[in-house]
């Protein structure tokens, strides 16, 4: 006998931890969700990164009895410039990152666990750029997120070349 197993993919985050990844270039300081669910129901919300006013980092979700959430202390990034954001959750500790560079860390949501949400959205009311979402459904070690920043931006301007272009 053999068991066959079924691969998991799925962007269910409801296993206790996570990863929300974004380029952003916010053109104001107003609060704007990157990846978010907004529902009538707070509790089943999925979990989200957002600006603040203030344009601190934030994440949270709905627990299913309700709305958990943790924020940097301080500004995390600036109107009109590009910044690789990162928020990883792995069950205890939420970890900010900025340019690959971990930023601060917050153990306000230590122990609980995700509502299993299925959809989400990207870039409700954000006023700005944003470039390269990702989703795990893991949290991502420190090399790891700073390996993905490492990528670096760079604007690119395409050159036409009869059927051909390049950039």
């Amino acid at each position: 006998d053999w068991l066959m197993v079924e691969p998991q993919y799925s962007l269910n985050l409801n296993r206790g931890a996570y990863t929300l990844v974004a380029w952003v270039r916010p053109e104001t300081a107003a609060a704007m969700d990157v990846i978010s669910q907004r529902t009538e129901n707070p509790e089943w919300r999925y979990p989200s990164l957002t600006l603040t006013a203030d344009l601190r980092l934030q994440t949270g979700f709905g627990s299913g009895y309700g709305w958990l959430n943790a924020e940097t202390s301080l500004p995390a990034v600036q109107v009109g410039q590009w910044s690789f954001v990162t928020v990883t959750f792995d069950g205890q500790v939420v970890s900010f990152y900025v340019n690959g560079e971990l930023l601060e860390t917050s153990t306000a949501l230590a122990g609980q666990t995700p509502y299993p949400g299925e959809t989400f959205n990207i870039g409700d009311h954000f006023q700005g750029g944003l470039d390269e979402i990702m989703v795990f459904p893991r949290a991502l070690e420190r090399l790891e997120v700073a390996a993905l920043a490492g990528t670096g931006w760079a604007n690119a301007q395409l050159v036409a070349s009869g059927i051909e272009t390049s950039w």
